[in-house]
């Protein structure tokens, strides 16, 4: 009478009862179809593994991993110390860098072109031509030096070198994102079943299991994704935007070309604060966990696609890359034309263009070679009779 009905303890059965309780995976995603996906090798990688890992451990009331209970909590409260130094360092270097480094270079070049309207034009705004070639004293030169190398008026090379560095951050926000997207496609577990969040590749949840050469993240209880995404995601977002705002800034205010280059590569290092003191203060056991060598990884579930969802998927791919080639150009063309008279975000409000014109005898004197016509001491360095 009873056989058409499944056994309580079937496989099937008990397949159904898990995917139902923990609302996981949604009708449309093909059981058994995942992508792995490694947690980045730096500081906040490291705090997303200790937080699911060993809150799993502390919170599930049974050791998985055969370590003592002590151990998981000391681990746990290191890495987040890691982690809480990781945004110490990053939020106080933003800081001292715009007030001790960018905020002087603005006023340096506010102050040199403030300087060159005062000194050298009419109450009218006429370039007083006679007066500019005619002031050659050792202070008037150094003068020209500092207003004729500054990199804002050089509006082409200057916007070139922003795309560059908003590229760079660029990098950084997309892979914030596919970061965020990962987090938030894994299947939630329910609060009363943590284990669940981990297992191994042996199919077990205990690290012991045969064949773990590898660990999984199948999933997170709703508290502890919620905790990522404003522990670690925000701030992690948050740093970002301020570094490129930052760097527009810096970069716009440079008083020379050559470190106009120097400085968009002096802001690289603060990206790469998290990175540094995952490898100085890590143990090399843990950090050989994470990345694309490591053995934990994410275990994303992928929707199976026809033929016009592939397309689909990947036409949303181009859009999306088609964005940031607009958006690039767009933002530095903006910041500099349009953008300059905003407080604080500006550097030249009100910018004339009128350098150039009395730049241009100047640094094509500055651009020629003493020994063009040779290297022989006849033509070059002789000695005696230097008339500069």
């Amino acid at each position: 009478m009873n056989d058409d009905k499944e056994p309580p303890d079937t496989p099937g059965r008990e397949i159904g009862q898990r995917a139902a309780e923990s609302n996981s995976i949604d009708e449309r995603v093909d059981l058994g179809h995942f992508k792995e996906v490694e947690l980045p090798a730096d500081a906040y990688g490291a705090a997303m593994y200790a937080f699911i890992y060993d809150t799993r451990e502390l919170l599930s009331g049974k050791d998985h991993d055969s370590k003592p209970c002590w151990l998981n909590i000391y681990r746990l409260v290191y890495v987040l110390t890691v982690l809480l130094v990781n945004y110490l360092f990053q939020f106080l270097m933003l800081w001292w860098i715009f007030d001790l480094v960018v905020q002087p270079s603005v006023h340096g070049v506010q102050r040199t072109y403030a300087r060159y309207h005062g000194e050298f034009f009419s109450e009218e705004g006429e370039f007083d031509q006679t007066k500019w070639y005619g002031r050659t004293a050792e202070g008037d030169e150094s003068f020209k030096h500092d207003l004729c190398k500054m990199a804002f008026p050089k509006y082409t090379f200057l916007c070139f070198v922003l795309m560059l560095w908003v590229m760079i951050m660029v990098i950084e926000f997309r892979k914030n994102v596919s970061l965020l997207l990962s987090i938030y496609n894994l299947p939630v577990c329910p609060r009363s079943h943590p284990e669940r969040m981990i297992k191994g590749s042996g199919g077990g949840h205990d690290e012991t299991e045969a064949d773990d050469d590898k660990i999984f993240i199948e999933g997170l209880t709703p508290g502890i994704r919620t905790t990522i995404y404003l522990i670690i995601l925000l701030p992690k977002f948050l740093i970002g935007i301020l570094l490129c705002t930052l760097g527009l800034i810096w970069l716009s205010a440079t008083e020379s070309f050559s470190d106009l280059i120097l400085n968009s590569l002096a802001l690289e290092f603060v990206i790469n604060v998290d990175d540094h003191l995952f490898e100085a203060l890590l143990p090399l056991s843990y950090r050989e966990n994470l990345g694309g060598d490591g053995k934990v990884f994410m275990k994303i579930p992928v929707k199976t696609l026809d033929l016009q969802g592939l397309v689909d998927e990947d036409w949303a791919h181009w859009k999306s890359s088609t964005f940031f080639l607009v958006f690039i150009p767009i933002l530095c063309f903006g910041y500099l034309s349009y953008l300059q008279v905003l407080p604080v975000f500006g550097v030249l409000p009100d910018f004339a263009y009128d350098i150039g014109h009395a730049c241009a005898a100047f640094l094509d004197h500055h651009k020629q070679r003493v020994c063009g016509n040779g290297f022989g001491k006849d033509d070059c360095f002789e000695f005696g009779g230097f008339d500069g």
